[in-house]
C-alpha cells in the first residue's frame, strides 16, 4: 500500500469576493442536470477518501490525548448515516463534543455542495463545528484545512454562499 500524507494548512482568514452572477460569456445557468452515475460514484470515491483521511488524524488525536480506544470517541458517522447532517463526530480536550464535515475535491479550488441540514449543524454547533476541506485527494500528498465554525466565517466574508433562490418563513398572522 502506498504511503499517503496529509497535510494540514493553516487558514489565512482571507476575505472570498462573491462570485459575478449572470453578465457576459463564462457565467452559470439556470439549468440542472441529474449527474451521471459514474460521476455521482466518482464524487463519493472522492469524498470518501478525504472523510476517511480525516478519521484516521481524528483517532490519532484523541489517542494523543491519552485515551486508548479512540474509536469509542471518534465515530465516522456518514459511513453508516448517509445523510446524517455532519460525517464525524469526535471530542475535544475537555471531553466535549465536536461535529465535523468534510468535503474533498481532486482539485485546489474551495467551492462544494454544502446541503442545508448540514449547513444548519453549522449554525446550531458554531465554535463545536469544523468544516475540514481536503484538497488534491486524488494525489499522495493531500493538503486538509479545518475551518473552525464556519457560521462566523460568514460575517466575515471568509465563506460566501450561492443562493439559486432564497425562501423565508416567519410566524404568520393570527
Amino acid at each position: 500500500m502506498a504511503l499517503i500524507l496529509l497535510t494540514v494548512a493553516p487558514t489565512r482568514g482571507v476575505e472570498i469576493e462573491p462570485r459575478g452572477g449572470g453578465g457576459g460569456g463564462g457565467g452559470t445557468t439556470n439549468v440542472w442536470l441529474q449527474p451521471l452515475a459514474s460521476e455521482s460514484e466518482r464524487a463519493r470515491r472522492v469524498g470518501r477518501r478525504g472523510e476517511e483521511l480525516v478519521y484516521r488524524m481524528e483517532l490519532q488525536k484523541v489517542r494523543d490525548m491519552g485515551l486508548t480506544n479512540p474509536e469509542l470517541y471518534v465515530v465516522w458517522t456518514s459511513q453508516d448515516e448517509p445523510g446524517a447532517d455532519y460525517d464525524i463526530r469526535s471530542i475535544d480536550i475537555n471531553g466535549q463534543p465536536r461535529w465535523l464535515e468534510v468535503e474533498s475535491t481532486p482539485g485546489v479550488d474551495g467551492r462544494f455542495e454544502w446541503p442545508r441540514r448540514e449547513f444548519e449543524k453549522a449554525l446550531r454547533e458554531r465554535d463545536r463545528y469544523e468544516l475540514w476541506r481536503v484538497y488534491r485527494v486524488a494525489d499522495k500528498e493531500l493538503v486538509a484545512k479545518c475551518f473552525t465554525n464556519p457560521a462566523r466565517m460568514l460575517g466575515a466574508r471568509q465563506i460566501t454562499l450561492e443562493l439559486g433562490m432564497l425562501r423565508a418563513n416567519i410566524e404568520k398572522l393570527d
